[in-house]
C-alpha cells in the first residue's frame, strides 16, 4: 500500500474540483484513516460496497492519483475543457439573469411570461 499522510489526503481533498473524485477520496479516507467498514462507508455515500472496495484497491495500488478517472475510449470532444467551462459559466449567468428578470417559464407554452 502507498503511504500517504492524513495531511496530504486533506490537501488533495481540498484541491480537487471533480465531485466524483472528491467522493472517492472521502470513501478511502473513511476506510483507511477512520477504520470504518466498507458497508458503512457505502451506506453513507449511497454507493454499493463493491464501489468502495474497488476504489480502495485502486488507492492501494496507485495512491491518491489512482482515484482520478482513467481516459475513456470513444471520439474525443470537439472543444477543449476551457471552452466548455466558459460555455457552462455563461449558461449559468444566463439562468441567473432570467431568474432575476421577474419572468416565469411556462412549460405548456414553451416560453417565458411576465
Amino acid at each position: 500500500m502507498v503511504e500517504i499522510s492524513r495531511e496530504e489526503f486533506k490537501r488533495a481533498y481540498r484541491k480537487e474540483k471533480d465531485s466524483r473524485v472528491i467522493k472517492r477520496i472521502a470513501a478511502v479516507n473513511m476506510v483507511y484513516y477512520n477504520q470504518e467498514s466498507a458497508q458503512h462507508v457505502a451506506d453513507s455515500l449511497m454507493q454499493c460496497p463493491n464501489w468502495v472496495l474497488t476504489w480502495g484497491r485502486r488507492f492501494e495500488e496507485g495512491g491518491i492519483d489512482a482515484l482520478q478517472d482513467l481516459p475513456r475510449s470513444g471520439r474525443p470532444p470537439k472543444i477543449d475543457g476551457a471552452t466548455m467551462d466558459n460555455i457552462l459559466s455563461e449558461a449559468g449567468q444566463a439562468k441567473i439573469t432570467l431568474q432575476g428578470s421577474g419572468k416565469k417559464y411556462d412549460r405548456r407554452r414553451g416560453s417565458c411570461t411576465t
